[in-house]
């Protein structure tokens, strides 16, 4: 199976919102070919917020902040992984 390689790390938890929100933002991409995964369906685990990447593999959304969350990346023929956001 393949891996996802996700660039989020410093896009995504480095932009914090004063009003209790957090602006996750980054891109999905094939770990061994480097492509974008367009259409990867992106959620945020343990919350109603979720969605799929545009057409340039990249995902954009708000989420409560919380002491920390889990992204979950899925894509057909993929192992579906989850990124544990630790900056909180």
């Amino acid at each position: 199976m393949k891996r996802i390689l996700i660039i989020i790390f410093v896009l995504v938890f480095a932009v914090r919102y004063s009003y209790g929100q957090v602006k996750v933002q980054g891109v999905i991409r094939d770990d061994n070919t480097n492509e974008v995964l367009l259409v990867a369906a992106v959620v945020f685990k343990g919350t109603s917020v979720g969605g799929v990447t545009g057409i340039n593999g990249i995902f954009e959304f708000t989420v409560p902040d919380k002491p920390a969350f889990t992204i979950v990346v899925s894509y057909l023929g993929y192992i579906t992984q989850e990124f544990i956001d630790h900056s909180a």
